[in-house]
């Protein structure tokens, strides 16, 4: 049956306390968790401190191009920038983990309007459900790592795809440029998960050159 006023408000009812669910764990974890953090999760606090050092002093071209660390690629700003109202406080780490939170609820917000989208709302509400609830998602999401971010973004990118009707409207194809940018700017082989959409957009370019 066709979703009703009633459908949406109800499931995206259903989605504000699956993100207060998803707060009240991280609230427990971050309560009890005194890890140090690993490698890689070390090197994004790292990186995400020199930011803040080099926009400190008004470094902004430094800040921009900073140095990739040992063994680890450079990296884009974004999602370091949005760790810097935590990196400078008493726990950065699990101050990181909260950031993710936000990444987290953001996710969960773009897997339901896909499921609205091509299904029904209730049924986005139980892919936002299944995907966030799963182990991996749950621990990604407490570690300093970009793959909840990046996720989010390409989950938002590809809903604003599905509503832009193969790039015909004006509005929906916009978003997916922005979202699209905000996912390369959290890291750089964001290009990778959008290859189905080359199609699509190659087809648009055409038609518009045409036209």
């Amino acid at each position: 049956r066709p979703a009703t006023l009633r459908d949406t408000l109800g499931s995206l009812a259903g989605l504000l306390l699956l993100i207060g669910f998803h707060a009240a764990q991280t609230g427990h974890w971050t309560a009890r968790d005194s890890r140090p953090p690993g490698w890689d999760q070390g090197v994004q606090l790292e990186t995400a401190w020199d930011l803040r050092a080099a926009l400190g002093r008004g470094d902004f071209k430094g800040a921009f191009h900073m140095a990739p660390k040992p063994g680890m690629p450079p990296f884009p700003p974004l999602f370091h920038l949005s760790l810097l109202p935590v990196i400078g406080g008493a726990d950065p780490v699990n101050g990181a983990v909260w950031v993710n939170v936000g990444y987290l609820a953001l996710l969960a917000f773009g897997l339901w309007g896909l499921g609205r989208h091509f299904l029904g709302p209730w049924e986005g509400l139980g892919a936002a459900v299944l995907l966030t609830c799963t182990p991996e998602v749950a621990w990604l999401s407490r570690e300093a790592l970009v793959d909840v971010a990046l996720t989010a973004w390409v989950a938002c990118a590809y809903w604003a795809f599905a509503v832009c009707d193969g790039f015909s409207k004006r509005a929906p194809s916009a978003l997916f440029g922005l979202l699209f940018g905000a996912a390369m700017m959290t890291k750089w082989s964001a290009f990778s998960y959008f290859f189905p959409v080359l199609v699509p957009a190659f087809s648009a370019l055409t038609r518009g050159s045409s036209g």
